[in-house]
């Protein structure tokens, strides 16, 4: 398969420092009788690594993304701007300690930096990541930047289907304004993408007698076809009240369509009789309208010796789905809805540290309450709707008793409550870890992590009606499912600051896993005969990795990266073995 890409990029930035101001990558020190004591470049307090980003340290580097990739553990791909930490993509990047768009945090101008915050296995509000990672800005700092990209993809020769040659384009705007305490952000962009390939199954219904098997079509070309735009803007306000406190506002807005086109033909043969036809069957499942909108505020500051971290944000998406199956038998199913989510979101965290700098303390809540409707579309009948509630609160302690050793513990609760038709169910699930990290020798550091966390059921799986979504199969959803409790423990060890070996076992029980059972009722077709019913059940899930990274720079512009994983899945429901997807 040929491809062609077309990128052009244009970045307009600069920086003015502040009359006077002191150069940014002067460490400050102090001479005390021949003796020079000078501030270190990496200092380590218990999970957290704080790192000084030094003139050499940003030289040959374009953007935040580059400067990200020199810190050891942390690969940065220049080709996707995708970043592993470690090697995990589960991480979080803030910039004073506000919640951005990754991509247009690593586009950021490194300039502006001069602090490095990554916390391992974070708790609290960011409890869930396995690293956050918080870029600094300098004092006084006052500048301004832009950028500007469009992108197109290619792929001649009927590939990607007929007269489907664009596979993909993009182009983004982001404009950064800074002056001392105040920062204003807006970014933009457009996204469209479009994708055929080719899908060939066999489907049995064995109480049916009935194999259904597709054809493959003539020559190379797809029977599927997928089509997405999305458009988004975000503007955003940091504001510094003075060196306590410091709040902040985002909008956001995210329009957006998507479309799948599917095309089979289908040999249908019955077993036990000399009979067999071919049908052709045309799906189409339209996205129409959707429309995300975001308001949030957040705010940090010091108050009697504790940090605090708080935020609420209101969330709003709402779209119309439309799904459709034809078939040349005559078999038709239409299935059109309204679809509208509401959420309200907030949470708190304080935190202070002991006298000596040796002892930790925090204390969060974190609550989100959401409301889903769906509608059918045209008559506006109520399908189905949920209120759900979850709360949860953690209480945490942790020790740094030396550069070379400090762990943690942590415990508290969450509380998940889901009401419809009138009925509620309420799950109270407890909430733990513990993590230690020990540095035997300057070439080697180990990290030990356990947590015990509350995984929720989706809200497509807690909706309280069922309908048929093929002529043989039909959905259900669970309003009694439970939510999953996930025990997750991890050993990981860094060796010469280039080669980390992980271990990972995570057991969830409660998990939320896919069951087909047999029924016999009245179909579409009006026929009584079997179907299969789909739906969720709560079961056991068991999960392990042994994952192998290897990540050295070259020089001031090479960087190689490898990356090796051996996994395992198991699941289980009411003592038997089932089939599910890995996850």
């Amino acid at each position: 398969m040929k491809r062609f890409y077309f990128i052009i990029t244009i970045i307009l930035s600069c920086g003015l420092p502040m009359f006077g101001q002191e150069p940014a990558d002067t460490l400050k020190s102090k001479q005390l009788d021949e003796v020079v004591v000078s501030a270190k470049l990496l200092e380590r307090k218990g999970n957290e690594d704080i790192i000084t980003v030094t003139k050499s340290m940003r030289e040959g580097t374009k953007n935040v993304g580059e400067l990200l990739g020199r810190v050891t553990g942390v690969f940065y791909n220049p080709l996707t701007t995708d970043l592993q930490y470690l090697g995990s993509k589960n991480i979080l990047i803030l910039v004073d300690g506000v919640e951005k768009n990754a991509d247009y945090i690593k586009r950021l101008r490194p300039e502006r930096f001069n602090k490095i915050k990554i916390t391992n296995m974070p708790t609290g509000i960011y409890a869930g990541y396995d690293a956050v990672i918080d870029l600094r800005t300098r004092p006084l700092y006052t500048g301004y930047e832009g950028l500007a990209l469009a992108e197109v993809v290619m792929v001649p020769d009927g590939n990607n289907g007929e007269g489907k040659s664009l596979r993909s384009s993009r182009s983004i705007g982001q404009f950064t304004y800074t002056r001392e305490k105040f920062n204003i952000d807006f970014s933009t962009g457009y996204t469209f993408a479009q994708q055929g390939f080719s899908d060939y199954f066999e489907r049995s219904y064995p109480l049916n007698g009935l194999v259904e098997t597709t054809l493959e079509n003539k020559g190379d070309s797809p029977n599927k076809l997928g089509r997405n735009s999305r458009y988004y803007a975000d503007f955003a306000i940091d504001y510094e009240i003075n060196r306590r406190h410091s709040i902040s506002a985002k909008l956001s807005t995210t329009p957006s369509s998507s479309r799948d086109d599917y095309e089979y033909n289908i040999v249908r043969a019955f077993t036990g009789r000399n009979y067999n036809d071919t049908v052709f069957e045309k799906q189409d499942i339209d996205v129409k309208g959707r429309m995300d909108l975001l308001a949030g505020l957040w705010y940090r500051g010091r108050v009697s010796g504790w940090r605090l971290n708080a935020n609420l944000a209101y969330n709003h998406i709402g779209y119309k789905w439309c799904n459709s199956v034809r078939r040349s038998s005559g078999y038709e199913n239409i299935d059109n809805r309204k679809v509208l989510s509401k959420y309200v979101s907030g949470g708190m965290e304080a935190s202070r540290q002991s006298s000596n700098s040796k002892w930790m303390f925090s204390l969060s809540d974190n609550f989100i309450f959401t409301n889903y409707r769906e509608n059918r579309l045209g008559t506006d009948r109520k399908l189905s709707g949920n209120k759900s509630f979850r709360n949860t609160f953690n209480g945490a302690v942790q020790f740094q008793g030396s550069d070379k050793l400090s762990f943690g513990l942590n415990a508290g609760f969450s509380v998940f409550r889901n009401s419809y038709k009138g009925e509620s169910d309420t799950h109270v699930t407890p909430k733990a870890g513990a993590q230690m990290m020990w540095m035997p020798s300057n070439k080697m550091l180990m990290r030990f992590n356990y947590k015990v966390s509350t995984q929720y059921p989706s809200l497509s799986r807690l909706q309280n009606y069922g309908q048929f979504i093929d002529s043989l199969m039909y959905n259900v959803g669970n309003p009694r499912l439970k939510p999953a409790l996930n025990h997750n423990l991890s050993l990981s060890a860094t060796i010469f600051n280039s080669v980390t070996i992980e271990g990972r076992y995570n057991r969830m029980s409660n998990s939320i896993l896919e069951y087909l059972t047999p029924e016999y009722g009245e179909i579409p077709s009006g026929a009584e005969t079997y179907y299969t019913q789909r739906g969720s059940v709560n079961g056991t899930r068991d999960n392990w990795s042994v994952n192998l990274t290897y990540n050295k720079a070259f020089g001031t512009h090479w960087q190689m990266s490898l990356t090796g994983s051996v996994v395992g899945h198991s699941a289980e429901y009411r003592g038997g073995k089932i089939l599910q997807n890995p996850p």
